[in-house]
Order: C-alpha cells, then structure tokens, then sequence
C-alpha cells in the first residue's frame, strides 16, 4: 500500500471544490449553524454539502430553553410524572 502525503490530499480537494459550479459548491453551505460556522469558498470541508442539501435544525435548544418559564420550587428532587405524552409534567417531592 503507497502512503499518500496528507497535503497531498487536501491539495486534491480543495482543487475538486474550487472547480464545482457556483450554484453547487456555496449555495448550500450558506446556511448558518447555531454557533455561526460559515465555512469559506475555497475549504475543503464543503465537499461534504455537494451536490445534495445542508440540514440545519433551526430550532436551537438555547431559543427553546429561554423559551420555556422557569418553575421555583422548594423542594430538592423535580421529576416527571409523565403528563401524558413527551410533554411531561413535573412532579415535586
């Protein structure tokens, strides 16, 4: 087995991605994630978003959580009585 050089590698990839339409290669990767990575046109790690949709979940935890009011309670243990589906209430003890 012959040992590729790692620059070697990226050299090749990022050659791939420099040569992808326009359309392909930034459209897809404009999308922001939660924590702001936008990558750059010429990084190799755009090659995983070719030819095929970046999945970005929109609703971050953070917005959901600030979302949710805050129950003060006394007691030390909070639990879940279920509530009847994935909603569950909280249950002190």
């Amino acid at each position: 087995m012959v040992a590729i050089p790692y620059q070697a590698i990226l050299t090749s990839v990022l050659l791939l991605v420099a040569a992808l339409p326009s359309e392909l290669g930034s459209q897809p990767s404009a999308v922001q994630k939660h924590t702001g990575q936008v990558y750059e046109e010429n990084d190799y790690r755009k090659v995983r978003f070719v030819a095929r949709q970046k999945e970005v979940n929109e609703t971050f935890a953070i917005d959901l959580i600030a979302e949710q009011p805050v129950n003060k309670v006394e007691s030390r243990v909070i639990s879940c009585d279920g509530g009847g589906g994935a909603l569950g209430i909280l249950k002190c003890t």
